[in-house]
């Protein structure tokens, strides 16, 4: 599958190790060439400060250590990076639910939400509502 100009690039934010090389691995295997990877909000903020232009989309956990997913959702809206999000959690439907309609109020694109493990062909199903 090749990405289409328009999802170019991607940030990744998941503390765990295994789950954020995962995701970045099937974004490339997407076709996205360039993927940010943080493992947390703070982490994730400073990966967007350092870029010339903001990725594509953003795979974002809600779990983890400091500053997390909810934190880095507000921060995000705070600072004007606004880019499509998606949301990757382990968690309960309704929390995920929830912070769904924070993305939606805080105005930030919201392209869907996978439950973790995140499985090739859902990911790829959001990547590809993105490119039209």
């Amino acid at each position: 599958m090749t990405a289409t100009p328009s999802v170019s690039s991607a940030l990744v934010v998941d503390d765990s190790v295994v789950q954020r090389s995962f995701a970045a691995a099937l974004c490339r295997e997407f076709g996205i060439t360039q993927v940010l990877e943080a493992a947390d909000g703070a982490q994730a903020l400073e990966r967007l400060a350092e870029s010339s232009r903001l990725p594509t989309v953003a795979i974002i956990d809600l779990e983890m250590p400091g500053m997390d997913g909810v934190e880095l959702l507000q921060q995000m809206h705070q600072r004007d990076f606004c880019l499509p999000i998606v949301i990757a959690s382990a968690r309960d439907p309704v929390l995920i639910d929830s912070v769904v309609s924070l993305v939606r109020a805080l105005g930030l694109p919201f392209v869907g939400a996978l439950q973790k493990p995140i499985k090739q062909d859902a990911l790829f199903a959001l990547l590809a509502s993105l490119a039209g």
